[in-house]
């Protein structure tokens, strides 16, 4: 049987993050969405579909077939925002060809090769399959739909993905102070643990990478997960909190996934907030994750504004994003690709812009080329060789989103204070 998992109709819920990666490649709990159902699927072979302009990126980090235009024999697609269920489990143990939808998304489906063939080349949409197959409804929570919905899940992730981990021996902690029981504090590799750190292990495990560096004065509360490599600079890491691989981390961390290779490595607060790759967050920088009024937050996605209903909801940055010293994000903001921003941010950000509004009252238009140096020089500082497929991906996103910094009103011209 092969197996297909794709992007899904709604991956624009998830701009400005999705612009660069498929949202299978979204981060939840201890690893990507996509690494998730292969375990979960058990998968040997499969292949990916996503949007035209991440086929090449794509690739470079996954080295299985893309966006396949035929199929070999009958066929499973998985949508790559799923939480597989027993439901789900028992749909895929079934000989029969079947689809599933939630709230008129595709979720799963077993097709015939002729019927895969047609989908795979655009004879047949997703809505429009042969009317004699079984068609399934399940509720609209079988899927991540939108930005919030991966920190709402964060700390249940974690819960069930440490169960799965691997473990070593731990470091000696005679020096530090553990609450709750040892058994929630699971080291995956070597660490390096420096005295006086204090492990909240009461609501829940916290789970450790090899390469771990985490500095006196460090306090971490489960669940919560640490990537490889990652250094903990005397910060307070709250529950609910992942932080990727090779990631440097300093001040107060609640609720929120940081990706791998991003750096807060200042004081400053993060709460119930995404952050993308390669992303650098400067000193002093916070956000804010409740409105004054306790009310629930509206965010725009697209062009409708839509009611989270929920009160505690952060920012989301973009890959490739820099804030300044002292920025200050007000709730439910979104950051796009590459952008540079100052002062305060009061509404979403399009990408390649340097918003300066509240110290300037003008926002401008970040160059391409500079985006590109600059992507070149962060990744030479970890060892990374950029690639043209890396400048070429810059490249299609500033041209996709230009129509969006000209609503904006960015100003084509060099910015000056």
């Amino acid at each position: 049987m092969q197996y297909i998992i794709f992007d899904g109709e709604l991956t624009t819920n998830f701009y400005p993050l999705t612009l660069t990666k498929p949202a299978f490649d979204l981060f939840l709990g201890t690893k990507t969405l996509l690494e998730h159902l292969i375990e979960e699927l058990d998968l040997k072979e499969y292949s990916l579909m996503v949007q035209p302009h991440l086929t090449d990126i794509t690739k470079k980090k996954h080295k299985t077939k893309i966006n396949p235009s035929t199929s070999e024999e009958d066929t499973i697609f998985v949508n790559g925002r799923i939480s597989l269920s027993r439901e789900t489990e028992k749909l895929l143990e079934q000989n029969k060809h079947f689809t599933v939808f939630s709230s008129g998304e595709l979720v799963l489906a077993k097709l015939s090769k002729r019927a895969s063939d047609k989908l795979l080349q655009g004879e047949k949409s997703l809505k429009n399959l042969e009317s004699d197959i079984k068609r399934y409804d399940l509720p609209a929570s079988i899927l991540i739909r939108y930005l919030w919905d991966l920190v709402d899940r964060n700390p249940s992730a974690i819960h069930k993905q440490s169960k799965k981990t691997s473990l070593a021996e731990a470091p000696d902690l005679s020096k530090c102070e553990v609450l709750g029981p040892n058994s929630n504090l699971k080291f995956e590799g070597n660490a390096a643990v420096e005295s006086h750190v204090m492990f909240d292990l009461r609501n829940g495990p916290v789970l450790i990478s090899d390469g771990v560096d985490i500095q006196s004065n460090t306090r971490i509360e489960g669940p919560a997960y640490l990537g490889k490599m990652s250094q903990i600079r005397s910060a307070q890491i709250r529950s609910g909190t992942s932080i990727g691989d090779y990631c440097k981390i300093g001040g107060e961390v609640d609720c929120s996934i940081i990706s791998r290779y991003s750096n807060k490595s200042h004081d400053g607060f993060l709460g119930h907030s995404y952050v993308g790759e390669w992303v650098n967050i400067g000193a002093g920088t916070s956000n804010s994750d409740l409105k004054n009024t306790y009310g629930t937050v509206k965010m725009n996605i697209g062009n409708i504004k839509i009611d989270t209903k929920r009160n505690k909801i952060g920012c989301f940055i973009s890959d490739y994003v820099k804030t300044s010293i002292g920025c200050f994000i007000y709730t439910g903001k979104k950051i796009g690709v590459a952008s540079q921003i100052h002062g305060y941010i009061v509404e979403d950000v399009p990408s390649f812009t340097i918003y300066a509004k509240s110290l300037t009252g003008k926002s401008f238009e970040l160059r391409k080329n500079s985006a590109m140096e600059t992507q070149k020089r962060i990744m030479e500082r970890r060892n990374i060789t950029q690639t043209l497929k890396d400048k070429d991906l810059l490249s299609r996103v500033f041209k996709i989103t230009q129509d969006e910094r000209y609503m904006f009103g960015a100003l084509k011209t060099d910015f000056s204070m």
